[in-house]
């Protein structure tokens, strides 16, 4: 089962808020990934950033 199927307040949020949030916090972390350290905080911010643009896809379809 998906993690957000079990998270009452994930079921109950507006679709298009969550669609947003995943811009929004996709974006925070490309911008830190593209400007911030390299190293493993680069590192993990890239792949934050590639699981967020996944995320998105997934829902924007």
């Amino acid at each position: 089962m998906e993690l957000g199927a079990r998270v009452t307040a994930w079921r109950a949020a507006d679709p298009e808020a969550v669609n947003l949030f995943a811009v929004a916090i996709t974006g925070y972390w490309a911008w830190h990934h593209a400007h911030g350290p390299g190293g493993a905080l680069g590192a993990y911010r890239g792949r934050a950033a590639e699981a967020g643009r996944r995320w998105i896809d997934y829902r924007l379809g």
